[in-house]
């Protein structure tokens, strides 16, 4: 480990319960700290992941749209399919 250079030397006097106490606290930072970066990096991948689905998902969507779009015929029954989803679902309400 490197040794730290101080600009300014002195003493301090301290009890051993605060002294105790100080590197108990520092070394529960420093867990929390990474189990904080830990959790940053899941839900960057998470996103990740999430941004990558939705990417295929529009690709497959304008695919389906352009086969639709490519015949009159299923362009009404892609229609009617939604006109009876949306009276199917008024009925049961």
């Amino acid at each position: 480990m490197d040794e730290k250079k101080y600009l300014f030397v002195g003493k301090v006097e301290i009890g051993t319960d605060e002294y105790r106490d100080l590197i108990e606290t520092v070394a529960e930072l420093k867990a929390e700290k990474d189990r904080q970066f830990s959790r940053y990096w899941e839900e960057h991948a998470r996103a990740d992941k999430l941004d990558t689905e939705l990417k295929d998902a529009k690709k497959t969507l304008a695919a389906l749209q352009g086969f639709v779009d490519s015949c009159e015929e299923i362009k009404v029954k892609y229609r009617l399919y939604f006109v009876e989803q949306q009276m199917s679902k008024e009925e049961q309400e």
